[in-house]
C-alpha cells in the first residue's frame, strides 16, 4: 500500500514562504500526482476517440426476468426519483454501484432503461456523443433542461428539479435496475463466477454494492509487484 501510495504521491510543501510550517508543525502534505500513461503496465494515454464497451456488452442475454427488476410505480411516484441516474445500453458508463442498490435512489447506482431512445440505430458510440453534446451545451450556455438531450449528464450546479418532467421523456414500464451478475460483470468478475442459489436478488445487491473492479484492483497489485522489485533491484519505478 505504501509503494503505491508513494507512486500516486509526490511530497510537496503546502506553504509558499519557506519560513513558514503548516499548522500542526508536521511534514508536508502528500499531493496527488494523476498519471495519464503507467509504463509499467504498457499503458499510454491515448489522444484518440477509443471506443469503449457499451453496456449492453454487459447484460444477461439469455435470462426473462420479468417484473423482477423493474423499478416499481410507487418508486417512481416518489420526488426522489427524480435523483436517479439512467442509463441505456448504448451508453459507455454507469454510476457507482453501493450497498443500498435497489433500496435508495440518490447516488446508489445507475438505473437502465430498456425502451427505444432517438439514439438507436446510431452506430457511433453514444459516450462520445454524449461528450460533444455536453460542450455545444456548455458553448451555447443552454440552461432550458428542455432542450437537453434525456441521455446528457449534467453538472449538479445546472440540474433544475422538475419533478415530472423527466417523465415525459421515458416510458416509465421500460425502467429497470440491473441484475446482480450484470453489476458483477461491470466490476470485472471472471465468466465463471455466480452466486449461489439462494442469494436473493436484494443479497446480490449488497453484496456488489461498494465493491471494486477485479481487473483494475489485480493491475494495481500487479503495479505495486513491479515497483517493489524495482525498488529492489535498483531501477527506478518513476514514469
Amino acid at each position: 500500500g505504501r509503494l503505491l501510495q508513494s507512486y500516486f504521491t509526490s511530497t510537496a510543501a503546502t506553504t509558499t514562504n519557506p519560513n513558514e510550517t503548516n499548522k500542526q508543525g508536521d511534514d508536508p502534505e502528500p499531493e496527488l500526482q494523476i498519471h495519464t500513461s503507467l509504463p509499467e503496465l504498457d499503458v499510454w494515454l491515448d489522444n484518440g476517440r477509443h471506443k469503449w464497451p457499451q453496456l449492453q456488452d454487459f447484460l444477461d442475454t439469455a435470462m426473462d426476468h420479468g417484473d423482477l427488476l423493474r423499478v416499481p410505480d410507487k418508486v417512481l411516484q416518489r420526488t426522489a426519483a427524480w435523483c436517479f441516474d439512467i442509463v441505456t445500453p448504448r451508453q459507455s458508463r454507469s454510476s457507482c454501484f453501493t450497498s443500498s442498490y435497489g433500496r435508495l435512489v440518490r447516488g446508489t447506482g445507475s438505473i437502465l432503461y430498456m425502451g427505444a431512445t432517438k439514439n438507436d440505430g446510431n452506430d457511433n458510440d453514444t459516450a462520445v456523443a454524449a461528450q460533444d453534446n455536453a460542450k455545444e451545451a456548455e458553448k451555447s450556455s443552454i440552461a432550458d433542461d428542455s432542450k437537453r438531450d434525456a441521455w446528457q449528464l449534467v453538472a449538479p450546479e445546472d440540474r433544475h428539479f422538475d419533478s415530472n418532467a423527466w417523465m415525459k421523456e421515458v416510458d416509465a414500464s421500460q425502467l429497470r435496475y440491473f441484475s446482480g451478475m450484470e453489476m458483477a460483470r461491470l466490476f470485472g468478475f471472471a465468466g465463471q463466477f455466480s452466486f449461489p442459489n439462494h442469494t436473493s436478488l436484494k443479497q446480490q445487491w449488497k453484496l456488489m454494492g461498494n465493491s471494486i473492479n477485479s481487473r483494475l484492483a489485480s493491475r494495481l497489485i500487479l503495479l505495486g509487484l513491479i515497483i517493489l522489485l524495482q525498488e529492489d533491484s535498483g531501477t527506478d519505478s518513476s514514469p
